[in-house]
């Protein structure tokens, strides 16, 4: 198993550990929050590690532009319809969006270890 599935797995346990957590405030739009947020962050990391080598492999820059623009407006639009009709609460969603940050920190320590297998 690679540093990124093994990152991403900790994303997972991460979200199901946020998820239950936020049950304590019994309150649907935070738990929502939390759930949506992680599940578009999961979600992120999973097109940077799938879609995205194939595309800079093919040498398709404006193909990952594209991509990219798409997929910031499809969070925004889930995200503000969220917001708008009062489903999600914003500083939860916070809470889960963090996932982009944490899993990334979560590997590091897999890939120092795996540099100093190498040299």
């Amino acid at each position: 198993m690679g540093i990124t599935e093994k990152m991403e797995k900790r994303g997972v346990v991460l979200l199901t550990f946020l998820t239950l957590s936020s049950l304590f405030w019994k309150s649907f739009p935070v738990t929502f929050g939390v759930l949506i947020g992680g599940a578009l962050a999961l979600g992120d990391f999973w097109l940077m590690r799938n879609l995205f080598p194939r595309l800079v492999k093919e040498g398709k820059g404006k193909g990952l532009l594209l991509v990219q623009i798409f997929k910031y407006l499809i969070m925004g639009l889930i995200l503000g319809t969220g917001f708008f009709i009062g489903l999600v609460n914003p500083l939860a969603a916070l809470i889960g969006l963090s996932l982009l940050v944490v899993m990334p920190l979560s590997g590091i320590w897999d890939l120092w270890r795996e540099m100093k297998e190498v040299a």
